[in-house]
């Protein structure tokens, strides 16, 4: 990177440069990169805190192409006609002061116009500061190539870096407990006459919805889950001739894992664990898991301390609730199913095994009463597609691992924590970017966060890896005006990349 470039800029240019690369994605392209260079864009992330810092940007970027002018107002044509708008409006005001005639017009008239105008001028005001403080800004104001950063002012102009990124990489995750919420539903004749009117349950869906911050805890166990598959992946790949070949099948049976390997990696050969995961719809796994997760949260903190559960509790409870959440509120970015059927049945399922206790009881004492002794949970029956016996079931087995297995309770949530994992990165590669893009007008999701790690480093059935040969680089170099061929390095060999080269994208592209 140059040297001239502000250091707090450059996570800002290098993230734009991953956006203009992965742009295709967006619009649920193809994109084919060189193995030989896949190395300098696959896995361009330091730690954790920067890869969530670089996605999010990359996302500010995509939300102000699609939703804003930000990306119009940065271009010359841009910043000429917001020059004139501005100072037109101040004319206006300068004009109407001085050289307009205002004695045969009322007070309250000319009041209302100064008002207005002065109005006016204040949004262009907040305009202007917000465009000043946007990412589009601070890329043109770290150039290598601007007088601004090497002058008296670089100083400034990094502490308006700074303002801007200290806040970025903060990401809030949905939380929504289905058994939080039946506690909640009063059955009396208003809760009728509330069904009766909100037919499409849009009340129903965000009541008991609730917002937490991605902590750092959370972030680097999705960051180190990503690139164990990344390692995985590497590792799949076929071996011909002395040369890595891709190979897609290997890749889609990476991505079509959603708890299976968590099961294996610790040795768990239970058949009903693997029934709770594969022989069911992907809904019926995600209320399973999340019913057994809130059952064992709230039953282990009842006994021991936060910090006897570890850090992987506390992980299982975020990504349960959050998985619940989209498949309430937001089914369309989840696999196809009947997931709000389910929901619907598990949830009347739930008021009616509790009665009017519901009211009085807290989260404590609903997983002790909801969590089986003996056989007890053979003698409850299910109704419909209710997914509540189901889920006493899986927790009453996990917590079977620690009283019969002997495992502590850390290994417990691990194995509980890993399993989610692998639902969330499921369910993150069969979202179409086209919901991902949608969702930006709210907020992006954990999930976009998500399918966007995923595809940097190209876990995604959109990126195919492609073999170069030297005609293909030397023909990619002489069109985007690179070092000569004789000056490349082999094939096979990892380029050096200089992240401020913006123009030769296409260099890397197949």
């Amino acid at each position: 990177m140059d040297k001239t470039v502000i250091d707090s800029g450059k996570i800002v240019r290098k993230a734009f440069c991953l956006f203009k690369m992965f742009i295709p994605l967006f619009s649920d392209l193809r994109l084919r990169i060189y193995r030989e260079l896949s190395d300098i864009w696959l896995s361009p992330f330091q730690d954790a805190e920067e890869a969530f810092m670089l996605v999010h940007i990359e996302l500010g970027f995509l939300y102000d192409v699609l939703y804003t002018k930000a990306a119009i107002l940065q271009s010359i044509v841009g910043r000429i006609l917001r020059s004139i708008c501005y100072l037109s409006t101040f004319v206006a005001l300068v004009a109407f002061s001085i050289a307009v005639d205002k004695s045969g017009y009322p007070g309250e008239d000319i009041l209302i116009t100064y008002v207005l105008l002065g109005g006016a001028i204040l949004l262009d005001i907040l305009s202007a500061t917000s465009i000043a403080f946007s990412s589009w800004a601070i890329l043109w104001l770290t150039s290598p190539r601007r007088l601004l950063s090497k002058c008296a002012y670089q100083r400034i102009v990094s502490w308006l870096v700074h303002r801007k990124l200290k806040k970025r990489g903060t990401v809030s995750v949905a939380q929504h407990s289905l058994i939080g919420y039946c506690l909640k539903v009063k059955t009396s004749k208003w809760t009728a006459i509330l069904r009766m009117l909100d037919t499409e349950e849009i009340f129903q869906k965000f009541l008991g919805t609730s917002w937490e911050q991605v902590n750092g805890d959370l972030k680097k166990f999705i960051y180190k889950h990503l690139q164990e598959k990344f390692k995985q992946y590497q590792n799949l790949k076929d071996k011909i001739d002395d040369k890595q070949v891709f190979n897609h099948d290997k890749l889609l049976s990476i991505l079509r894992e959603r708890g299976d390997r968590a099961l294996q990696n610790y040795e768990i050969d239970e058949e009903y664990f693997e029934r709770s995961i594969h022989d069911v719809e992907f809904s019926h796994s995600v209320l399973a898991w999340h019913i057994a997760t809130f059952i064992l949260f709230y039953d282990d903190h009842k006994t021991y301390s936060g910090s006897v559960l570890g850090s992987y509790c506390q992980i299982s409870k975020l990504l349960s609730e959050y998985m619940m959440y989209l498949l309430q509120v937001w089914p369309l970015m989840l696999p196809k199913g009947i997931g709000l059927v389910r929901i619907k049945d598990t949830r009347e399922e739930v008021v009616r095994y509790f009665g009017k206790r519901s009211s009085s009881m807290s989260n404590n004492d609903a997983a002790s009463a909801l969590l089986p002794t003996g056989n007890e949970f053979l003698l409850f029956s299910t109704r419909g597609k209710s997914v509540l016996q189901d889920g006493r079931k899986l927790a009453s087995m996990l917590k079977a691992l620690v009283t019969e297995s002997r495992w502590d309770l850390e290994k417990k949530w691990e194995v509980i924590a890993n399993v989610w994992m692998e639902m969330l990165t499921f369910a993150a590669g069969r979202c179409g970017w086209r919901e991902h893009n949608i969702h930006l007008k709210s907020g992006s999701e954990l999930l976009t966060h998500v399918a966007l790690l995923m595809a940097h480093l190209g876990l995604t059935e959109h990126i195919r890896i492609v073999t170069a040969s030297a005609d293909d680089l030397l023909l990619e170099s002489t069109a985007n005006q690179v070092q000569p061929s004789s000056e490349m390095p082999p094939i096979g060999q990892t380029l050096m990349w200089d992240w401020d080269q913006l123009s030769h994208l296409a260099y890397y592209m197949a």
